[in-house]
């Protein structure tokens, strides 16, 4: 595949869907969650980090290469009132011409609900709700500098008697800043399209996302670090609670926040930082964590404190197998618990 058919690809797919999104008018949210135990951990998205994680190509198809070849991966995170969240990834490549592929599975079920009146009385009769996406992406590279990668998706959602069908595509796009591939740069356009069967006759889109990521591994420490921006086709991402804009301060005179307040809020909710340790000679042990602005301003509950926005994870691997927990604190409700065991079937064969 050359040049210009990626050329073409972009501007098929980024022309499906091109204008803001805002929050409540959109379907198929739940193609936001993380994809895997590691990603919850980093704060639920990384798009500049490449190494052997198959389960990054469903944030950023770009990151696809040798190595996630032949790696499978299971996941499934466990979100409040029971509802589940499943995914599997597995990577292969082509050999003419030379591209990297992943196919991915995710399903999102939100349980049985019972029916009820329009004065809340129930009766005995019951109904599910889930949604599911099927991705099939790949990449290309490019001179040993830049990748650049396309995911396109098939999402059904059922709720009740409500079906909705639609397709979605990521295009991404990943720089290597240093020959020693230590630093990167991932930009995506995601979820692009939206519903083609409509619950009813409106048509909504799919949760566009611009997303810009800086990955650095440091040299002297075995730690990696990400700065990530997101939403970046909208500058204001604040919701502003009219009962908490003023408050009243001991001289019964109103506090309200100052320009230059909202402004730097405004700029840190677009932020997620997150990082983590790479320790042992084999690289065996991994620690992690992250802060999300926007969650713990959206989730914190005044004046109780809370975890509310930070993310922490370890991973383990043992001979062939890698196994991650990942936990993100959402509110003091509690949290989601991710768990994802992953292998390399090439590294299997070796063996044998």
């Amino acid at each position: 595949m050359n040049r210009k058919i990626y050329t073409a690809t972009f501007f098929f797919i980024f022309s499906l869907h091109l204008n803001a999104q805002i929050g409540g008018k959109n379907v198929y949210g739940f193609l936001n969650l993380p994809t895997s135990a590691r990603t919850t951990a980093l704060g639920g998205a990384q798009i500049a980090v490449t190494d052997h994680e198959v389960s990054f190509a469903m944030l950023n198809p770009a990151v696809l290469q040798e190595e996630t070849s032949g790696q499978a991966s299971l996941s499934h995170q466990f979100h409040f009132a029971d509802i589940q969240h499943t995914q599997v990834d597995y990577g292969f490549s082509v050999k003419k011409p030379r591209i990297f592929a992943h196919v991915g599975w995710t399903q999102m079920y939100y349980g049985q609900f019972q029916y009820a009146d329009i004065t809340g009385n129930r009766d005995n009769t019951t109904f599910q709700a889930a949604e599911s996406a099927l991705t099939l992406g790949f990449a290309r590279h490019f001179d040993n500098k830049l990748s650049v990668g396309t995911n396109i998706k098939t999402i059904y959602s059922s709720l009740e008697a409500y079906n909705s069908f639609g397709l979605a595509a990521d295009v991404g796009f990943l720089y290597y800043l240093d020959t020693a591939k230590t630093a990167t740069l991932g930009l995506v356009f995601k979820n692009m399209g939206g519903e083609f069967k409509t619950y009813n006759q409106d048509k909504a889109s799919a949760p566009f996302d611009i997303q810009l990521a800086y990955a650095k591994k440091l040299k002297y420490l075995p730690f990696r670090f990400t700065v990530l921006l997101h939403q970046l086709h909208r500058w204001n991402i604040r919701y502003d609670d009219p009962s908490q804009n003023a408050t009243v301060n001991i001289f019964n005179e109103q506090n309200t926040e100052k320009p230059l307040e909202r402004f730097v809020d405004n700029v840190f909710r677009h932020t997620l930082f997150s990082g983590e340790f790479i320790l042992g000679k084999k690289k065996n042990l991994w620690l992690r964590g992250a802060y999300a602005h926007m969650t713990r301003r959206e989730m914190l509950v005044p004046p109780l404190r809370s975890m509310s926005g930070f993310s922490l994870g370890v991973g383990i691997r043992v001979k062939h197998l890698r196994l991650d927990y990942g936990v993100n604190y959402m509110h003091l409700a509690g949290a989601t618990n991710h768990l994802t065991l992953q292998t390399n079937w090439r590294e299997w064969r070796k063996k044998t």
